[in-house]
């Protein structure tokens, strides 16, 4: 089974690199891709997304 995540976020500056690689070491299912819906944080979370070069989406 291949699936798509989407995961929105907000302040999430301190969870998103153990999320991504949580998601990523899943086993069961083949990841096709991870969309992050980015709402208007104010702290570093944008950063670290494009740092880990994912697919941003802006709410």
């Amino acid at each position: 089974m291949t699936i798509d995540v989407i995961c929105p976020l907000y302040g999430a500056e301190k969870y998103i690199e153990s999320l991504n690689e949580s998601i990523k070491k899943q086993e069961k299912v083949n990841l096709n891709q991870i969309h992050y819906i980015l709402t208007k944080s104010k702290d570093n979370t944008e950063t670290l997304l494009k740092k880990i070069r994912s697919t941003i989406y802006y709410n």
